[in-house]
């Protein structure tokens, strides 16, 4: 086979091959002229859009398949991209037949002639419509777990064994009085929080579990980073894999209103018990007082 021949069935095989790629990546291919005309795009694309592609073909990208509320937005990126500005990430819904959007990350880049003049603009998508639902899930489930936490005051720790890495959530942070630059790792300064005489006591107890997988739960007195006084339940509870301890999980609760409120029904308790007890003496007396009264009439 002669040179030329050679070189025609290389472009035709890489032509063909990049026509296959088209047709069937689950991704989508958009081709918009500089006009932001449809040129083409890929049935991935009709799958999603539920567009057949010879329905669009010349019609205004914008106009057709993106919202209204977005399509300026849109077209203004778009004009930034036909002057070499790309884009990258951008995530745009777009309008199916059926009126749903779908959220579509777009990669673009233009497409230029031989001369080096731009004739138009490729744009590579991705729907991530169900990943943003479950971001936007796992968003308001953390947003809900810390609101929640704040209101029980009560927060969440891990301690991952092999890599003795700890990890809190929000509210532990915030009954350590002590912001999220605070790094928690450091186990013998975390433990320096409790009061001097419940030191050793968490301290036995942790590494128990690390160790030993022994679980705990404790009331134990607590100084917060700003000096605040304060008493937390504070226990630990061991996750096993293959028979091999892997991490302690647990929570820690601040417990000082519930402290403060049975210290104060104890005062009180206490004090009706001396009143009693006076009560009883007087009344004692008086009965002792009229006993003697009636022996000497």
């Amino acid at each position: 086979m002669s040179a030329p021949l050679l070189t025609e069935e290389l472009l035709r095989q890489k032509h063909d091959f990049a026509e296959t790629l088209i047709e069937t990546a689950q991704t989508i291919v958009l081709v918009l002229d500089t006009q932001g005309r449809i040129v083409r795009f890929n049935p991935y694309m009709e799958s999603i859009s539920g567009y057949a592609l010879n329905e669009v073909r010349g019609k205004d990208w914008f106009a057709t398949l993106l919202p209204a509320t977005t399509a300026e937005k849109s077209r203004s990126l778009f004009i930034g991209a036909i002057d070499d500005i790309q884009t990258y990430g951008n995530v745009d819904a777009i309008v199916t037949r059926d009126g749903q959007e779908r959220l579509i990350e777009w990669y673009d880049k233009t497409l230029k002639d031989d001369t080096g003049k731009t004739i138009g603009l490729l744009a590579i998508g991705q729907d991530v419509t169900e990943r943003q639902k479950m971001e936007d899930a796992l968003r308001k489930s953390e947003r809900l777990l810390n609101q929640s936490q704040e209101i029980s005051k009560a927060g969440g720790w891990e301690y991952e064994v092999a890599s003795k890495r700890l990890y809190w959530t929000e509210e532990v942070y915030r009954i350590h009085e002590v912001g999220p630059e605070f790094d928690p790792n450091d186990v013998a300064q975390n433990i320096s929080f409790y009061g001097p005489a419940d030191q050793a006591v968490i301290a036995h107890a942790f590494w128990q579990a690390v160790e030993h997988g022994k679980p705990y739960d404790l009331e134990l007195r607590f100084i917060g980073a700003k000096g605040t006084p304060k008493w937390v339940r504070t226990y630990g509870r061991v996750e096993y894999d293959s028979g091999k301890i892997i991490r302690v999980l647990g929570d820690i609760q601040d417990i000082t209103e519930r402290k403060q409120t049975e210290e104060t029904i104890r005062q009180l308790n206490q004090s009706l018990e001396q009143r009693i007890r006076l009560e009883v003496a007087k009344n004692r007396e008086k009965d002792l007082l009229l006993i003697q009264q009636s022996r000497l009439a």
